[in-house]
């Protein structure tokens, strides 16, 4: 074995061991970080859709509600009509919100006013008489209807009202669906002292929700599916599946079921039957203010996760660089066992031409190496400059001649040899140069994707801006009813006043004539009158307040402040309405009492002596109401400015979104320079090939002179090979 392949290959073997072990390492390490990474991604993706779900549910929850706040103040309302109103106010709420198809109410027997019997089989009523009413969409037709007692033995009715809170039952098909149409429905309890007295709900179509969940389907690769806190699924790819739970398909998999349950993330790796990888993330989805949260699965190829983390392109160019390293140790080993191999290549060719020829020892090694080479060297020529005395300085001259020759010629050979490797390495780093550029492009591509991204978020929070000014003209529209109720509330404290002025004109003339006790008679009337408007304020305002309260449900929890002020106007409504019966009662005393001041001026007195009292009430009564009516203008005003900063608050993330679009666009022209960098370097790498080029020519004709020097050395050595020893 050569002294140069005793010195490569050791070497070269354990270097290809450590920078393999290296290599697999890193490759390791990257694979597991851009996974790990691209996973991140897929929950937050989850977590946004999961989000998506909760805004939608947030709205009809946010009507339930405030349709039961309205229905817990059911005895305050009128009896004769108080059906009806009930009824017209879910027509209102049905007709407002197009995304609902029916909205409903049933109340327990006897629970509603005591009038069951009066409506048993009419309109309002049960079989029984109990108050369970409903409205369902047909197409663009609102439709009327009964319900039956039947209701109260139904799921929709039973969970609410047993539990005394608000949920969502479903889905599942309407009596009245002829078409496989599938529902939830929303539902609340009416509670009243403790107990549930009622429920109320809306139903809106189930598709709506599957297909946001079938809309995931379209822009991610996998599956994605919908399941309710007793881990059943809602929507599922698999129509053998909806309605069936986790554990009901695979018993091992408890602990997922254990995380719906709880509303908790969980996440796990599993392989299909089919051999394919998957990665499956369950994201809980908050239903309103019930406990019984929802969860979002994702299900997605860990090839397709793989391919989202970049981890190919990562390990292709660590091995690459590793081969790089490889090679180019080898060549510079190569090079370096060349050298030291050289002074043992010379002396084998000197002693083997010495041994075959004819004995000339005029010839001289002239190593000048300190190792055991150079010392056996050293001993040859001592000994050969011994036994050559004889021969003359000619000899001498054409030795060292060819000696130099012969190296010239190892030292152009190697050159070229040296020039076809520079020629290798070029061709591998323009090779690399084209890959870094591919690559370059595909990071540029995917900043242009981010960019866009960006734009669409800028359209998003427009929409947002457009749904706050829609709020704001709302709330400015009720601000003006709230105006008009309290000019006419002025006009009733004039009416007043006038009542008072002539009540004590009336008692200071009741000393006199019969005829003034008459004209007590004509005044009341006017009191009667006064106390109508009363009542049609009251019942005004009322209808103002319920028209708030839905007003503020269309607005969500921006218009939650704005429904606590609603409730309360009606709640000053209700004690007026209340107030007017009395002061009603007491006009027909007073009246009474007229008659019978004709028999006795004395008893007349006095009963004008409180008819005066009672109008006094009355007009503090009206105060009450005209600063409740100031004040619920003064909580109006601050939704709007609340608004206001709302609308603001938009305009600043706008303004964040833009500075976002404007640094990605800097970042893909950055990626553009950093491409344009890269084809220099390409042209750079071809122009020092064509270089090296011209390096091969060069050591050609060095290489052809050698030859020459070579052919002339040996005419010379003819004319002294004469000369033995």
């Amino acid at each position: 074995m050569k002294i140069r392949s005793k010195i490569l290959i050791p070497v070269i073997t354990v270097s290809a061991i450590l920078f393999g072990a290296a290599a697999a390492i890193a490759v390791i390490t990257t694979v597991q970080g851009g996974i790990e990474g691209a996973k991140k991604q897929v929950v937050a993706a989850a977590e946004r859709y999961a989000f998506s779900i909760e805004a939608s549910l947030e709205s009809p929850f946010a009507t339930v509600r405030t349709l039961t706040a309205i229905y817990e103040g059911y005895e305050s309302m009128d009896l004769a009509t108080r059906r009806s109103d009930f009824a017209n106010l879910l027509h209102t709420i049905l007709a407002k919100n197009e995304n609902f198809l029916s909205a409903w109410t049933a109340w327990a027997p006897g629970a509603f006013d005591g009038l069951d019997e009066n409506f048993k089989d009419r309109r309002y009523g049960t079989e029984n008489g109990a108050f369970a009413y409903e409205f369902i969409r047909d197409k663009d037709t609102i439709i009327g209807r009964n319900l039956a007692d039947s209701i109260r033995l139904e799921k929709r009715y039973i969970t609410s009202y047993m539990t005394l809170s608000e949920t969502i039952v479903g889905p599942y098909q309407p009596e009245t669906s002829t078409s496989g149409l599938e529902v939830f429905s929303i539902v609340s309890a009416i509670v009243n002292n403790g107990r549930a007295v009622g429920v109320v709900g809306v139903e809106v179509d189930a598709k709506a929700y599957r297909d946001a969940i079938a809309s995931i389907m379209l822009v991610r690769e996998g599956r994605a599916a919908l399941l309710d806190s007793d881990y059943v699924f809602l929507w599922h790819p698999d129509p053998g599946t909806i309605g069936r739970s986790i554990t009901s398909i695979d018993t091992t998999r408890s602990e997922e079921a254990k995380a719906v349950r709880d509303g908790m993330q969980y996440s796990v790796d599993y392989k299909e039957p089919d051999e394919q990888d998957y990665y499956r993330i369950f994201t809980p989805i908050k239903v309103a203010l019930t406990n019984k949260p929802w969860s979002l699965m994702l299900e997605t190829p860990l090839t397709t996760i793989r391919k989202d983390s970049g981890v190919d392109g990562l390990m292709f160019m660590l091995f690459a660089a590793f081969a790089a390293v490889i090679v180019g140790q080898f060549l510079v080993m190569f090079v370096i066992a060349g050298i030291v191999a050289k002074p043992a290549r010379l002396a084998d060719d000197l002693l083997r031409d010495i041994a075959e020829g004819e004995g000339d020892l005029t010839r001289r090694l002239g190593i000048k190496a300190r190792d055991e080479i150079g010392q056996f060297s050293r001993s040859f020529d001592l000994f050969s400059e011994k036994l050559s005395g004889i021969i003359g300085g000619i000899k001498d001259a054409v030795a060292e001649l060819k000696e130099h020759s012969a190296q010239l010629d190892v030292e152009v050979k190697e050159a070229s040899h040296a020039a076809e490797k520079i020629d290798g390495a070029i061709d591998a780093v323009v090779e690399r140069t084209i890959n870094q550029a591919a690559s370059v492009e595909e990071v540029s591509s995917t900043v242009e994707q981010i960019t866009r991204n960006i734009e669409s978020l800028d359209n998003m929070i427009e929409r947002q801006r457009n749904g706050v000014a829609e709020s704001s003209a709302s709330i400015e529209e009720m601000v003006s009813n709230i105006s008009a109720i309290s000019r006419n509330m002025d006009s009733f404290t004039e009416y007043m006043g006038k009542l008072v002025v002539s009540s004590d004109a009336g008692k200071a003339k009741l000393a006199g004539v019969g005829d003034l006790v008459r004209d007590i008679s004509t005044r009341s009337q006017v009191l009667i009158d006064a106390n109508k408007v009363i009542q049609a304020i009251a019942g005004q305002t009322n209808l103002l307040a319920m028209n708030a309260a839905i007003e503020a449900a269309h607005a969500g929890d921006a218009g939650a402040g704005f429904a606590v002020v609603a409730d309360e106007i009606r709640k000053l409504a209700e004690l007026s309405a209340g107030r007017s019966k009395e002061i009603a009662g007491n006009v027909k005393t007073i009246r009474g009492g007229i008659d019978r001041v004709v028999i006795s001026s004395v008893e007349a007195e006095k009963a004008f002596t409180e008819i005066l009292t009672l109008v006094r009430t009355v007009s503090d009564l009206q105060e009450e109401v005209k600063r409740a009516v100031a004040e619920q203008d003064t909580g109006s005003k601050q939704v709007l400015e609340a608004l206001a900063q709302i609308r603001n608050i938009t305009d600043e993330v706008r303004g964040a979104s833009s500075e976002m679009t404007d640094g990605a666009g800097a970042m893909g022209a950055e990626m553009r320079n950093l491409l344009t960098i890269t084809e220099d370097l390409k042209r750079s790498m071809q122009d020092i090939g064509a270089e090296s080029e011209n390096i091969k020519a060069i050591s050609a004709r060095v290489a052809s002179v050698g030859e020459r020097t070579t052919k002339l050395i040996l005419h010379v050595e003819e004319g002294t090979d004469r000369f033995k020893v």
